[in-house]
């Protein structure tokens, strides 16, 4: 190992999770001294599979006996481990083989030439929305929470993450309140992990495929950037633009367009009415 291990812990969250997503698990289980794996399904039933998996390797399961959310399960492990570092994934995500070694090692390595100490997360995702970038890691705005290794020090410094999101914009709202107090991320310029986001349907123009979320996972969405706003004026162009970009991108190309306008409806009404957190059903806590 070329860093100390015991200085990097892991949380994967889970949803209804199936036996084949251990396959993923173990793309990154060697490269942490624990791996948590936190559970919001709102049952434990046939989950022999997974307590036989932590019987075996170091790993911890944890039920949250209910669909609480991505920012409490982060917040919970954050406050009960002592370990610097926690590298964040989604279920549905894994690295390339013996990557999350060679990346864990490199942001580790990187973080102690860091003499001004102001890089409070490294990022596996690698997507640039511009020109790629040179070197081996480049600065960017946001890193989301699968395949992110985070300074616990920093995260509580800054106040853990905003629990009455429950799920979307968790990540870009923390990553927003870090870099307002001059804390920065990272991200490593090699494509290095797989990740699914939303669900894929055909673009009725082109050949190509596109992702698109549920249009129930829209009301979180639409409803979180109004509160983000709400609570952080200066995030209005950031998240405007996203919205209005989200909201093209499903009138042009998604054929269930008026079903994510009705989400942005919803999602408007909750806002106003101060519904936050859980809405009104469980959501695919996967993606």
């Amino acid at each position: 190992m070329l860093y100390d291990i015991n200085e990097v812990v892991a949380i994967v969250i889970t949803y209804n999770p199936k036996k084949e997503m251990l396959e993923n698990f173990k793309t990154y289980l060697d490269s942490v001294s624990i791996l948590y794996i936190v559970d919001n399904s709102d049952d434990i039933v046939n989950r022999e599979w997974i307590f036989e998996f932590c019987k075996k390797n170091r790993a911890i399961y944890i039920s949250n006996c209910g669909n609480k959310g991505i920012a409490y399960s982060l917040n919970y492990i954050i406050n009960i481990i002592n370990n610097k570092w926690l590298l964040t994934m989604d279920q549905d995500s894994s690295f390339l083989n013996g990557k999350a070694t060679e990346f864990i090692h490199q942001a580790l390595y990187h973080n102690r030439l860091d003499s001004k100490d102001n890089i409070f997360a490294y990022s596996a995702h690698n997507v640039p929305e511009y020109a790629k970038p040179s070197g081996l890691w480049y600065e960017d705005k946001y890193a989301i929470t699968s395949g992110c290794l985070l300074n616990t020090r920093k995260a509580k410094e800054v106040g853990l993450f905003d629990e009455a999101l429950f799920i979307d914009e968790v990540d870009f709202e923390f990553c927003w309140r870090c870099r307002k107090i001059g804390y920065k991320v990272l991200k490593y310029n090699k494509n290095i992990i797989k990740h699914t986001i939303g669900e894929v349907s055909a673009n009725r123009f082109f050949a190509k495929k596109m992702n698109f979320e549920n249009s129930f996972r829209y009301e979180y969405i639409f409803r979180n950037i109004f509160y983000e706003v709400n609570k952080h004026p200066d995030m209005i162009v950031d998240r405007g633009c996203y919205l209005v970009k989200v909201l093209l991108k499903n009138m042009i190309f998604n054929n269930r367009r008026f079903d994510v306008l009705k989400a942005l409806v919803k999602g408007i009404e909750l806002f106003i009415f101060n519904s936050m957190g859980k809405i009104r059903k469980d959501v695919d806590m996967s993606r």
